[in-house]
């Protein structure tokens, strides 16, 4: 199924940087990461995939372009920090540069600096909302792994309004929506917990 999944998205954007980022999601894939984390990036590789044939940018500052661009070429070849250097530049030259800080949320949470990823997605939101639908999943799944739970189910319950979703995406979120629900009724009313040897 890897495999196929590669193949059909090489021949489906024909570009390199694409099938760069496929291939970095299956050496997470394949190091045991969880589903979530594949999820994520996966949503985020059809973000960038439309990026790279459309090359229309939510900013016209050109010089803001040209550091996403450059970020986005170290981010291609695992440079995640002089990505990260190049976007913020991009966000120094246009605040409301949606792609710059959807760019860092995606490399954030490779990085595993969940608490930026998720700083990063909100901005990301605040600006466009419906600019990509699926970083409410990721800001979502973000939340949930470190236990803001309910943060988590506004933006599930969020991403969960859009129409024309793909249903295992649909049934993914709705699980972990119930894992939210259940998580938060668990703080409010704990079991007494006595553990006999």
């Amino acid at each position: 199924m890897v495999q196929l999944l590669h193949v059909s998205v090489c021949n489906m954007y024909h570009k390199m940087y694409v099938c760069t980022y496929v291939m970095k999601l299956f050496d997470f894939q394949y190091k045991g990461k969880k589903l979530e984390t594949l999820l994520c990036l996966l949503f985020s590789l059809l973000f960038f995939s439309f990026l790279s044939t459309a090359q229309d940018y939510s900013t016209d500052s050109k010089k803001a372009i040209k550091y996403f661009e450059k970020g986005k070429d170290y981010f291609d070849n695992r440079d995640n920090t002089a990505a990260l250097v190049e976007l913020s530049q991009a966000i120094a030259k246009d605040a409301l540069f949606v792609e710059a800080y959807i760019l860092s949320a995606v490399i954030h949470t490779e990085n595993k600096n969940s608490q930026e990823a998720i700083k990063s997605y909100k901005k990301s939101i605040s600006i466009k909302p419906d600019f990509f639908p699926p970083n409410y999943f990721n800001l979502a799944s973000l939340e949930l792994g470190d236990g803001h739970y309910a943060d988590a189910e506004v933006h599930f319950v969020e991403f969960l309004r859009y129409k024309g979703l793909q249903k295992k995406y649909v049934d993914f979120a709705k699980h972990k929506l119930a894992v939210c629900r259940f998580a938060q009724e668990s703080i409010k009313h704990p079991v007494p917990f006595d553990p006999i040897n």
